[in-house]
C-alpha cells in the first residue's frame, strides 16, 4: 500500500471512530470530543489527518463553531470499512 493512501490513515487509533461518528451527519468539535472522550490534542491531530486525506471537511459557522462532515470519498471509505468488518465477523 502506498504511503499516501487514504486507507493508511486508519492505522491511527481514532480515525475509524471519528468517521463512524460522522456517518450520521455533521458534528461539531465539542460534540465529537465529548462523545469520544478524547483529549483536544488527539482529536485535533486526527481530524487534521482525515482532512489532509480529503475524508472529512471542516466548516466554521457565523458563530465560530467548527463542524466536521464526511466528504463523498469519506462516505465511500466508511462503506468499505463496514464491509471489511462484516467479512471479518463472517468466519
Amino acid at each position: 500500500m502506498a504511503k499516501d493512501s487514504s486507507m493508511e490513515i486508519f492505522r491511527l487509533k481514532w480515525s475509524r471512530m471519528i468517521v463512524y461518528k460522522l456517518e450520521d451527519g455533521p458534528k461539531n468539535y465539542t460534540k465529537l470530543k465529548d462523545e469520544l472522550k478524547l483529549s483536544s490534542k488527539v482529536l485535533t491531530s486526527t481530524l487534521r489527518a482525515l482532512q489532509k486525506h480529503n475524508l472529512i471537511i471542516r466548516s466554521v459557522g457565523d458563530d465560530r463553531s467548527t463542524t466536521y462532515a464526511l466528504t463523498e470519498k469519506g462516505r465511500k471509505i466508511v462503506k468499505i470499512l463496514h464491509e471489511l468488518n462484516f467479512l471479518s465477523e463472517d468466519k
